[in-house]
């Protein structure tokens, strides 16, 4: 009785596993941005669509370019982008790093919203920091939250 009612639900529902996707939309639409992020590791605990991932103590602590103290220590690309928590997160490490010789830097451009990217998929931001040996971007996934922090 029992395996006879599992097969029918098998057979109703269909019998394949649903994809494990990031975004609702992403199995169907192959346009859709978030298709190939899966929802494991670090982007398994996202409560809302629209808000951050919300990681453990060891996730916080392993997050790229924490540990940077010169914005050159975390060189940053739209795949590998610094990861904080917010847009605090993002105005702090900015104004808590160094340029390559120590000088602090000059925020002279933000530009937000580059499109989908780092390890989950979120949006992306840019900025442009002036240095005395030039500009230097950095590129930031604002949705990367530890334990006791706040997504502001």
């Amino acid at each position: 009785m029992v395996r006879s009612v599992a097969l029918a639900l098998l057979v109703a529902c269909g019998s394949a596993p649903p994809r494990d996707v990031a975004h609702p939309a992403a199995a169907d639409d192959p346009s859709n941005p978030f298709r190939d992020y899966p929802k494991t590791g670090v982007c398994a605990n996202r409560p809302d669509d629209f808000g951050p991932f919300v990681l453990d103590a060891r996730q916080a602590a392993m997050r790229y370019g924490l540990t940077a103290v010169k914005y050159t220590d975390a060189p940053s690309t739209q795949a590998k982008p610094v990861e904080v928590c917010g847009v605090r997160g993002e105005e702090d490490w900015l104004h808590s790093r160094q340029c390559a010789h120590g000088h602090p830097g000059q925020e002279s451009d933000i530009r937000g919203d580059t499109g989908p990217g780092g390890q989950c998929g979120a949006i992306i931001d840019l900025f442009t920091i002036q240095c005395p040996e030039g500009k230097v971007e950095i590129l930031m996934d604002m949705y990367q939250c530890g334990p006791n922090e706040r997504f502001m």
